[in-house]
């Protein structure tokens, strides 16, 4: 069953600490049946991947995790990628060592709805935000990739190679319960 409203993601601040960031948040959702049926957000750093951490795209011999970090006033969507969540911002990859990754329980999937020039479907999965807009998470192919990435204005916001790629066609997270 879709659910019928956006799911929205919960802001969090970073704090710079060393060791493990050990902060997680729920994303919240209108209707929502019951609390062990969310989408969580969890603290991780240096090339971590939690449990349940949801796949968001690939590239050549290697998964890439759905992850978000705060950067410039905002909390960002992007992949994992080695040490770091990388997402594009003002036409470049930023990299994060300190980020979160989105996880599921298995009663939960994300299914990918194929949208372009800014479409977000219902039922679509916000992660981020900046100057109070949320960033829904959005996938595009590139150079023998699929990238996670957000959706920003009429693309799919991307990095890579160092860049922040803007695509016009991509698919969009939607999250669907299981039967």
């Amino acid at each position: 069953m879709m659910l019928a409203n956006v799911v929205r993601a919960t802001f969090l601040s970073f704090l710079p600490v060393i060791g493990l960031l050990t902060l997680s948040s729920a994303i919240l959702a209108q209707n929502r049946p019951s609390s062990e049926g969310a989408l969580n957000w969890v603290g991780a750093s240096n090339g971590e991947i939690p449990a349940n951490a949801m796949v968001g795209g690939s590239e050549p011999g290697r998964r890439l995790y759905i992850c978000r970090a705060e950067y410039n006033g905002g909390v960002h969507l992007g992949k994992v990628v080695a040490e770091n969540c990388n997402f594009g911002w003002g036409g470049k990859e930023i990299l994060s060592p300190f980020y979160e990754v989105l996880t599921a329980p298995q009663s939960l999937r994300i299914v990918w709805i194929a949208a372009s020039n800014g479409r977000v479907p219902v039922g679509a999965i916000a992660g981020g935000i900046e100057a109070d807009r949320d960033q829904f998470i959005c996938r595009a192919s590139h150079q023998q990739g699929v990238h996670p990435g957000k959706i920003i204005g009429s693309n799919c916001n991307i990095s890579w190679g160092g860049q922040e790629i803007l695509k016009p066609n991509y698919q969009v997270a939607v999250l669907r319960r299981n039967r």
